[in-house]
């Protein structure tokens, strides 16, 4: 049951429906305050206020990426997934800290994120996780301007899993706008 709310919340917001998938996550956080799956709501919450709603609300999708970070550190540290799940989490306050300039600080989350995946669980595991720090990394470049790092990244991510179609089409929407290059 707690899983059918976060995934009606997830199905919402990625349909363009953020207005109605926040009071899901709103009753699932009032009514399963122990579950395990208050992580996945607190990061629902922050990219739906932070990426989906319109227009965000950087300040209130900060509240609930940093709420949840620090529910991760004091309930799951002993959690065999404890440094995935805080990557994770982490993931979306990168896309919050970039939404708001902080451009460093998301390159930062990002790239220690993919470090600390590779570092404790090794190249093979999480490979779509990963993929999307790298992706987001790509994208922080591109906002910044850099777009030879935003390609290398692009390709980075499309090595790490080549199965996502997203990634392709990013990359060839970037190849567009480089003059030149329009065919690649």
């Amino acid at each position: 049951v707690n899983r059918l709310f976060i995934n009606a919340a997830f199905v919402l917001y990625a349909m363009g429906y953020a207005s109605a998938a926040l009071p899901f996550l709103e009753i699932f956080l009032e009514k399963f305050p122990k579950s395990r799956f208050v992580p996945t709501a607190l990061y629902a919450q922050s990219m739906t206020y932070g990426r989906y709603q319109i227009p965000v609300d950087l300040p209130r999708a900060e509240a609930y990426a940093t709420l949840n970070l620090a529910l991760i550190d004091a309930q799951f540290v002993d959690h065999p997934r404890y440094i995935y799940i805080k990557v994770f989490a982490e993931n979306a306050y990168a896309y919050i800290k970039a939404r708001q300039g902080k451009f460093s600080e998301a390159l930062d989350m990002c790239e220690r994120g993919i470090a600390d995946i590779v570092k404790t669980y090794g190249e093979d595991k999480f490979r779509l996780h990963r993929s999307i720090h790298m992706y987001n990394t790509s994208q922080i470049y591109e906002l910044v301007g850099d777009i030879i790092r935003a390609e290398d990244k692009l390709r980075e991510t499309i090595a790490c899993d080549p199965h996502y179609a997203e990634y392709h089409n990013d990359l060839g929407n970037l190849l567009t706008r480089v003059l030149g290059r329009e065919d690649e």
